[in-house]
């Protein structure tokens, strides 16, 4: 899978329901970073770059080969320096709704685009890039994509024993309070299956 059929994925998804916790554990699994707008101050990171960035009434976001890019308050020389190496998104808000999406992203990363809706309307044109392209991640998707669906599959079986047992909600909020968090669809498959013992033994 590459990004645009990646970003094809997530086109059309409603505001709230951005990019879903599985989706967003591939992303990551594949080198690839999601962006898009929450309410009117925020640029969500979603993927191999998890993060939030306050962008109320736009910004320039900066990133580096370890992800966004540390704000350093002595501007030192050394700052300085390694700022001007980074890349850029240039977040953009629109308030008038009339003129498009709210919120828009302009970068010279190579991207794909996708658009999230709010009644009927769209919301954001969000972009997916591969963090390769900050000079991180070297592995190549292919490699990884035999066993990722296998995992899909194994993972699609579960969220429909889940689904007909009326334990989706709940048992994904639990995940939510783990010590370790969930960050790859192995560890969401084995929360999963240590659930599922649980309600045999009951």
């Amino acid at each position: 899978m590459d990004i645009f059929e990646f970003a094809k994925m997530l086109n059309g998804n409603e505001i709230g329901h951005e990019i879903s916790t599985v989706d967003a554990i591939r992303a990551k699994e594949l080198g690839f970073v999601v962006v898009f707008g929450y309410s009117d101050d925020n640029a969500e990171f979603r993927g191999a770059i998890d993060e939030e960035v306050g962008s109320y009434d736009g910004t320039t976001i900066y990133l580096d080969e370890k992800g966004i890019f540390e704000k350093c308050d002595s501007e030192c020389s050394h700052f300085v320096l390694a700022k001007e190496k980074c890349k850029t998104i240039e977040v953009v808000w629109n308030d008038d709704g009339d003129k498009g999406p709210a919120w828009t992203y302009k970068t010279d990363i190579p991207h794909a685009t996708f658009d999230i809706m709010e009644d009927g309307e769209v919301f954001c044109r969000g972009i997916v890039f591969e963090i390769k392209n900050l000079g991180q991640w070297d592995g190549p998707a292919e490699v990884m994509d035999e066993k990722m669906k296998e995992n899909l599959l194994k993972l699609s079986s579960l969220l429909k024993i889940f689904f007909e047992a009326g334990a989706i909600e709940a048992e994904f909020e639990a995940f939510t309070g783990y010590e370790e968090p969930i960050e790859t669809i192995e560890q969401l498959i084995e929360a999963m299956e240590v659930e599922m013992s649980y309600w045999e033994a009951e």
